[in-house]
């Protein structure tokens, strides 16, 4: 079953904030729905919570925009 635009832009995203450094190895995506919702697991407490959030936000936002 292929992903669908949401779901790859969420995906995406989390690369590019991984690839920045912006992603803390204690925050992993769990499950992406096919509408773009996602899942997360802290793994030590909610150590780097924000930092992931506002970064899938501001990137997920960039892409939003640019469709």
């Amino acid at each position: 079953m292929r992903n669908t635009p949401e779901q790859d832009m969420v995906w995406r995203a989390n690369s590019l904030c991984e690839a920045e450094g912006r992603v803390s190895n204690n925050v992993v995506i769990q499950r992406v729905e096919p509408n773009g919702r996602y899942w997360i697991e802290t793994r030590n407490g909610n150590n780097g919570l924000t930092a992931f959030v506002e970064c899938m936000n501001e990137k997920m936002r960039a892409a939003s925009t640019a469709r």
